[in-house]
């Protein structure tokens, strides 16, 4: 639904950003059948390892992180929340 990205407010595109981290890094997991986020295995070296990857896009100017416009506390802040607000159990799990 990217074409519909436009009527997503400001913190729900540096949440979306966020979460696209730290599922790149492995500090969150998408299921492989209902694909909700679940941040089972979620750990400080993980989450660290999402902010270096932030840390490199901002740096190399990637597109999907300019919601963040080069603030790295801001993306760090963002890339902790995500983490914070994924549930331990996906929906397959709690049926």
């Amino acid at each position: 639904m990217a074409f519909l990205d436009f009527l997503l407010s400001d913190s729900a595109k540096r949440h979306r950003a966020a979460v696209s981290l730290c599922l790149e890094s492995g500090a969150l997991q998408e299921c492989p059948v209902c694909r909700e986020v679940t941040g089972r295995n979620v750990s400080e070296k993980l989450l660290e390892q999402a902010q270096r990857l932030g840390d490199e896009r901002l740096a190399q100017s990637d597109p999907r992180l300019a919601i963040f416009m080069g603030d790295k506390s801001s993306l760090h802040q963002s890339v902790r929340e995500a983490a914070e607000k994924a549930s331990f159990d996906c929906i397959c799990e709690r049926i």
